[in-house]
Parts: structure tokens; C-alpha cells; sequence
């Protein structure tokens, strides 16, 4: 059996953050969109975020993220 012991928790090894910087940048250089979408009567806050994540998160980044953090050797 190997232990592999992780470093202390930073939120610049963690590959989430990556995800939330990608979709927050997404929101705020569409911020046009967002608002007159959230000003219709049927606004989907859930569908902008999705739209965020599919349109912003591809498999290349993700796997950066996670080459960063040192989880991928």
C-alpha cells in the first residue's frame, strides 16, 4: 500500500476553482445577456448557468486544472 499525502487545502490547487473562474468571467462579459434574460417573466437563472458551463468548461481545461493541481503525474 502507497499513502500519497496532499498538500494543505489552496484554493489555487483546487480544479473547481478553475471552473467557478471560467463561468463567473462567462456571466461577466455577457452581462448584457444575462440581464435582459433575468428581466423576462420566465427567467432561468439555471439555464444561463448551464449555458455558462457547457459554453466556458471544455475537457482540455478541465484536465489543466487538474495537471496544475497535481493530481495528474
Amino acid at each position: 500500500m502507497h499513502f500519497l499525502f496532499l498538500p494543505a487545502y489552496s484554493p489555487d490547487l483546487n480544479p473547481i476553482e478553475g471552473g467557478f473562474l471560467c463561468v463567473k468571467s462567462w456571466l461577466q462579459l455577457n452581462h448584457a445577456y444575462v440581464l435582459s434574460e433575468m428581466e423576462g417573466r420566465a427567467c432561468d437563472l439555471y439555464a444561463l448557468i448551464w449555458e455558462a458551463v457547457y459554453t466556458t468548461i471544455m475537457p482540455k481545461k478541465v484536465y489543466g486544472w487538474y495537471r496544475h493541481s497535481e493530481y495528474i503525474v
